[in-house]
């Protein structure tokens, strides 16, 4: 910026602010519980403040699940590698995951744009867990049904399921009645 002071608007952090209650699952079986947790999306690390300038960074190697405030999350691999993922809906070896990722929006000088600041907007995109792979799907038809059917059979029965009872592909709700009824 002009005034040599540099401004942003957003967080790189998942939660607002930093209390928050954790429940950590480790891969060894046992648990524990944390407090002054957050997620930085930026990075994608789960991170707690232990004082007013310092910040832990967990190694999810260790860890199989995290809940904080009653939110699920899990390190899952996909195609980009590993990532922790919000569990949104989960059924035997079928889940539905919400990974929350961070863009940067840089600001303007000029008036009519009015966005004085740089900001980091948060972003959300579903994936599916499924057959071992978490793949990214678009909330629509057409990438739902390509990615839960291998035929034009199973398609077309997904396309009358959503039809018959009223679904909308546009919700994760729908979506987890339809995960209900295949799996």
């Amino acid at each position: 910026k002009l005034s040599g002071e540099y401004r942003f608007d957003g967080s790189k952090y998942l939660f607002g602010g930093w209390n928050n209650f954790a429940r950590l699952e480790s891969s060894s079986g046992g648990s524990f519980i944390l407090i002054n947790i957050n997620i930085n999306i930026q990075r994608n690390r789960v991170v707690s403040k232990v004082s007013k300038d310092s910040i832990f960074v967990l190694d999810m190697k260790l860890i199989n699940k995290i809940t904080i405030n009653k939110r699920v999350f899990k390190k899952i691999d996909s195609e980009n590698g590993s990532r922790i993922f919000e569990v949104i809906f989960e059924k035997g070896n079928v889940s539905i995951l919400k990974f929350h990722s961070v863009k940067f929006v840089a600001g303007s000088i000029n008036p009519m744009v009015s966005r004085k600041n740089d900001k980091l907007v948060h972003k959300e995109s579903t994936f599916i867990l499924f057959k071992g792979k978490a793949v990214k799907v678009k909330l629509n038809k057409k990438s739902i049904i390509s990615t839960l059917s291998s035929n034009d059979t199973e398609a077309s029965e997904i396309s009358r399921y959503y039809k018959l009872n009223r679904l909308s592909y546009k919700k994760v709700s729908s979506l987890k009645k339809l995960l209900l009824k295949l799996f």
